[in-house]
């Protein structure tokens, strides 16, 4: 609990081994994945990490659910959120 950095290091790690499969950009498990990394980094105020992990998790719940699920619109408010914290991000 409360050890970020060592979560993020996990998660890398998992997103890094994942990335060699060829199947990722159609896993919804991966997306999962790179949706919890979001968060951690969220947690470290890493928030252009954070965009980029959930933005690659919209990508793929896009393909493979389509726009209108609720998985999309969570990963949405996330990448929102990530934005939202960002230098100028209050202005967009």
């Amino acid at each position: 609990m409360g050890n970020w950095s060592g979560a993020e290091k996990s998660y890398v790690k998992a997103v890094e081994l994942l990335d060699r499969a060829s199947v990722q950009d159609i896993d919804q498990d991966f997306a999962s994945l790179l949706n919890k990394l979001g968060t951690v980094r969220l947690w470290q105020k890493d928030f252009a990490g954070a965009e980029t992990s959930h933005r690659r998790a919209l990508t793929i719940y896009r393909k493979t659910r389509g726009a209108d699920d609720l998985r999309v619109a969570d990963t949405l408010d996330l990448v929102a959120v990530a934005l939202f914290e960002q230098p100028h991000g209050h202005e967009l």
